[in-house]
C-alpha cells in the first residue's frame, strides 16, 4: 500500500506521517510526504498510489487543483483541512472523508478505516474524466453505465462517446452513490437510466436509455424477478 500526504505545515505533516504508519503497520509499503502541489502531482503522475491525504491550503494555493485532477485517478482521497466550509464541495468530488483540523487520533483512524471498507459509498456528484489531455467534470446523473476494461473501466454517458477511466469497477463501487448498482462482474449501471428488464432464455438483460443492453449476473437474478418483462 502506497500513501501520499500533501501538507505544508511541518508539525501536521509529521503527525499525519506517524499516525498513518501506526494505523497501517506492515501493510504500508510506501509513505511519501510533499509540501507543494507541484511535487505531489509529479510523483502521482509517475507512481502507483492507493490513498492521498490532502490539505486544501498549501502556501496560498488551492488543494482542489490537485483534487480535481486526481478524481480521474485510480486511488482514493481523504481531505485533512481547517477549511471546513469546503467539506460539502469536497464530498461532491468524491473524497472518502473530510477530517477537520485540529484532529484527534481517533478521528483520523476513523477516516482511514473507511479506506479499507469495500462499501464506502459517498455522496459523489461529479465524475472526472481525462480526454485529449484535458480534465472534464461531468455530473454522475449523465452516466448510464460503467463497463470493465481489464484493470480499467469505460464510462458511457448520455449523448457522448465512451471514455476510458483508470479506476477499476471495485474502486468505483466504493465511491459511487446508491443509484449505481453492480449487476455483473463487468458492469455497474445507473438505475436512473434503466428502462426495462427482459428475459432472454436463461439470461436477464437490463435495457437502458440510448439502447444499451446490460447483462445481469445469475446471482443477481432474484433481485429483479418481480420486474421482469417476459
Amino acid at each position: 500500500m502506497n500513501i501520499v500526504i500533501v501538507e505544508d505545515e511541518k508539525v501536521v505533516l509529521n503527525r499525519l506521517q506517524r499516525l498513518i504508519a501506526d494505523y497501517f503497520g506492515d501493510k504500508l509499503s510506501g509513505l511519501k510526504c510533499f509540501q507543494t502541489l507541484d511535487d505531489a502531482d509529479e510523483y502521482i503522475q509517475e507512481n502507483s498510489v492507493d490513498l492521498l491525504c490532502l490539505d486544501l491550503n498549501l502556501a496560498g494555493r488551492d488543494g482542489f487543483e490537485l483534487l480535481k485532477s486526481v478524481l480521474s485517478s485510480s486511488f482514493h482521497t481523504i481531505v485533512v483541512s481547517a477549511n471546513t466550509d469546503r467539506a460539502i464541495e469536497a464530498f461532491e468530488y468524491g473524497v472518502l472523508d473530510f477530517v477537520a483540523k485540529p484532529f484527534t487520533r481517533q478521528r483520523l483512524f476513523e477516516a482511514l478505516s473507511r479506506f479499507g471498507e469495500n462499501n464506502a459509498h459517498q455522496s459523489t456528484k461529479y465524475i472526472s474524466l481525462k480526454r485529449g489531455g484535458k480534465l472534464e467534470l461531468h455530473l454522475l446523473t449523465s452516466v448510464i453505465f460503467i463497463k470493465a476494461d481489464n484493470v480499467y473501466s469505460e464510462v458511457y454517458m448520455t449523448g457522448d462517446s465512451p471514455v476510458l477511466h483508470d479506476k477499476s469497477l471495485r474502486k468505483f463501487e466504493q465511491v459511487l452513490p446508491s443509484m449505481f448498482k453492480r449487476v455483473h462482474k463487468s458492469y455497474i449501471i445507473n438505475m436512473m437510466h434503466a428502462q426495462s428488464i427482459i428475459k432472454q432464455g436463461k439470461e436477464l438483460i437490463i435495457t437502458t436509455k440510448g439502447g444499451y443492453e446490460i447483462p445481469v449476473s445469475r446471482k443477481m437474478h432474484s433481485e429483479f424477478k418481480d420486474t421482469i418483462i417476459k
